[in-house]
């Protein structure tokens, strides 16, 4: 039978000494209230982390939201009120027999067992009169509460999960999170799913956690033998330091939901050495409870930093694919671009200057709606590069996925005007040239700008021999990247949005390194 503890009011401290390491014990300078007060500073500082992956799932938020909700759920309120009684939380999969063996150990019929699954569909907790009011909920999540007289309730309060594998998601969003908040876990499984995935995922969370977790293998029979020690062996080889316990299938009486007490008789040992382990002032639950969140924190840091590095080079990278580039649009302009136009012919009149150009260009020259044409032809030419280039880059960055399209649908016209504002340059640059000159010059600085062969440029500097066509070409390609370069950046911070959270800054990272170091120095002070 496991006895009542009373505790005196004078006993203040000893109470801070039972729920903290030895070393940080009456001995030191530190207080309930001190650590506590660091602890909510070093929550603060995490839930300012930025920590989503750049690109792709991950995980690290939930890890931080995990360390947060446990200084404040749980460390926070069991350093407060060391002395409530221990939590004991049943978790595992359907049909493992968590309900009765929560009957069993309560010595009395709690909770509802049957042959449908999920039997449990919300959490039960089981407690002292007196206590309801504590466990209405428990780290966000609603509970039942139900109180009764028993005498293990006063030194333990029994909480029954959902099913961890349950059709219904958010039944093991439930456990797990009371598992967060639990003293104790009694991690049920039977010969039957001990060997399933979703209760090993749940197991090593349980562990990960530092508070004593027993593995239960329940209604085994002599022909499951073989599984305990299979079980066992697994145990020992994923590192998880728990002995587990077996508790073999008995015959209940119709109507009874509870096995005879001599199945359970190790279980409840081990529960009644845990009381008796806190008794003697040497309660290692928060204290190990306390180093593995630290350890968590400190991880989530680590993260952080690498996070601030990979967000930069991603940035970067955006920064390259995104960027205005008349030479990667390599495009080339065809004789049907330029319409009658024949820029080899203009250039072989290069000789005869001026007169045998004119006589040339009113001769096979094109009718002001001609030139119109072509120019309209290449600027769609260009229009269209500029959004397939557009599309190269969101392909190469390999975002698709977290896009609703490649690209924005009012790209196309945005894209259009761009191209025209720079045509509208080159016809002012080339103002003082006299037609049929202008018209023509234009189409051909227009061709040359986006495909630098020699004939193009020939055939420019015939039609203008005062204009030098590279240099017009130069400042040409300059005007358009610049008429691009805001589309180019919307399509990229587009891409940063869908898959690029804010990064957490230095002085983010800062802030809990220091939380970090002030529990760290509280810890070496009370060692001198």
């Amino acid at each position: 039978m496991v006895r009542q503890t009373r505790w005196g009011l004078d006993e203040l401290t000893l109470k801070w000494h039972l729920s903290l390491p030895q070393s940080w014990g009456v001995a030191s300078q530190s207080s309930p209230s001190n650590v506590i007060s660091d602890l909510e500073v070093l929550a603060d500082a995490l839930e300012g982390l930025e920590l989503a992956a750049p690109i792709g799932p991950d995980h690290w938020a939930d890890r931080r939201d995990r360390v947060v909700k446990t200084i404040r759920s749980y460390l926070i309120p069991r350093i407060r009120d060391p002395l409530r009684p221990l939590v004991v939380v049943f978790a595992g999969p359907t049909g493992a027999g968590k309900s009765t063996l929560l009957n069993s150990v309560a010595g009395a019929e709690l909770s509802r067992t049957g042959p449908l699954r999920p039997t449990t569909k919300s959490p039960v907790v089981f407690a002292a009169v007196g206590r309801s009011q504590s466990y209405h909920v428990i780290g966000g999540v609603a509970c039942k509460v139900v109180t009764g007289k028993a005498k293990i309730l006063g030194e333990l309060t029994l909480v029954d999960t959902p099913d961890i594998d349950s059709t219904e998601a958010g039944h093991r969003r439930q456990a797990e999170t009371l598992i967060d908040n639990a003293d104790v876990v009694i991690f049920v499984t039977s010969a039957m799913r001990y060997a399933d995935l979703v209760p090993w995922e749940v197991l090593r969370r349980a562990e990960s956690r530092g508070a004593p977790v027993i593995p239960v293998l329940n209604r085994i029979r002599r022909t499951s033998e073989g599984a305990r020690h299979d079980y066992q062996h697994q145990l020992d080889a994923e590192g998880l330091d728990s002995e587990l316990m077996a508790v073999h299938e008995y015959n209940m009486d119709s109507g009874r939901q509870m096995v005879p007490a001599a199945a359970i008789r190790r279980l409840r040992g081990r529960l009644v050495d845990l009381v008796e382990h806190r008794r003697s002032e040497a309660s290692n639950t928060v204290a190990s409870v306390m180093k593995a969140t630290i350890d968590q924190a400190r991880d989530v840091v680590s993260h952080a930093q690498s996070r601030i590095e990979e967000t930069g080079s991603w940035n970067v990278r955006l920064d390259t694919l995104f960027s205005p580039d008349v030479d990667r649009l390599a495009m080339r302009v065809e004789q049907h671009h330029l319409g009658d136009l024949d820029p080899k012919a203009i250039a072989a009149l290069e000789g005869s200057r001026r007169f045998r150009i004119r006589r040339f260009l009113a001769k096979n020259g094109q009718t002001p709606h001609e030139m119109t044409e072509a120019s309209r032809r290449i600027v769609h030419l260009v229009a269209g590069s500029v959004e397939a280039d557009l599309r190269r880059a969101v392909i190469e960055a390999d975002v698709r996925r977290a896009l609703d399209s490649p690209l924005p649908v009012e790209i196309h016209p945005e894209i259009m005007l761009a191209v025209l504002n720079w045509k509208a340059s080159l016809e002012e640059g080339l103002v003082t040239l006299k037609h049929p000159y202008r018209d023509t010059a234009l189409l051909l600085e227009l061709a040359f700008t986006v495909d630098d062969r020699a004939e193009l440029a020939e055939a420019f500097e015939t039609v203008a021999p005062d204009l030098s066509s590279y240099a017009l070409r130069t400042g040409s390609r300059w005007s358009l990247e610049a008429d691009l370069a805001p589309i180019y950046e919307s399509v990229k911070e587009r891409v940063r949005r869908a898959v690029v959270s804010p990064a957490s800054t230095t002085d983010d990272i800062q802030l809990v390194r220091d939380a970090l170091s002030v529990l760290r120095v509280r810890e070496l002070s009370a060692r001198v």
